[in-house]
């Protein structure tokens, strides 16, 4: 009889514990419309689906959003659609959020084969090298969203803003 009450108990708590969770996810999920004020910027956090699509019907695809980055405060589309990166991280980030990118650059040598670990890269186009991306072909590509990192690319980030807003990272790795 002890067992059986133990064993019951055991159940409750597995039950109470999930419910528990259950409960934490969905008040989390409850509070992606809010907006919060940081350093005097108002944002709204991103839509609860991150992969890239052709805006939804009836939603305003010129929304803006206002973003901190290495050079500053950018404003970029709230929903880019045609995002191009210029880093393997940043492409390895965007694959595993289930967002593909229009353009990325080869790690070496421009056209050279993206990493073997990387999954669903067909159909990415080739910006040339991370040390050397091709601006025509990036301004070819009419992307709406361009992500980079300030170490690399500090040296054509003017010339980047003039095809698409840019956000970059002061450098690669923790940030």
């Amino acid at each position: 009889m002890l067992a059986r009450t133990k064993k019951s108990n055991g159940r409750l708590w597995i039950h109470f514990t999930l419910i528990a969770v259950l409960l934490l996810v969905v008040a989390g999920c409850g509070s992606a419309g809010s907006e919060t004020q940081k350093n005097g910027v108002t944002q709204t956090p991103a839509s609860s689906s991150n992969v890239v699509s052709s805006p939804a019907a009836g939603t305003d695809s010129n929304a803006k959003r206002t973003m901190k980055d290495a050079y500053g405060d950018v404003e970029v589309p709230a929903n880019p659609v045609r995002i191009v990166v210029l880093d393997i991280g940043a492409l390895d980030n965007l694959l595993e959020l289930g967002i593909k990118p229009v353009g990325a650059p080869s790690i070496l040598s421009p056209g050279d084969p993206y990493p073997s670990y990387l999954k669903g890269t067909d159909g990415i186009e080739n910006i040339g090298s991370v040390n050397e991306p091709n601006l025509e072909v990036i301004d070819r590509l009419k992307p709406d969203l361009i992500i980079g990192n300030k170490d690399t690319h500090d040296g054509i980030h003017d010339q980047l803003k003039q095809i698409a807003p840019t956000v970059f990272v002061e450098t690669l790795g923790v940030t």
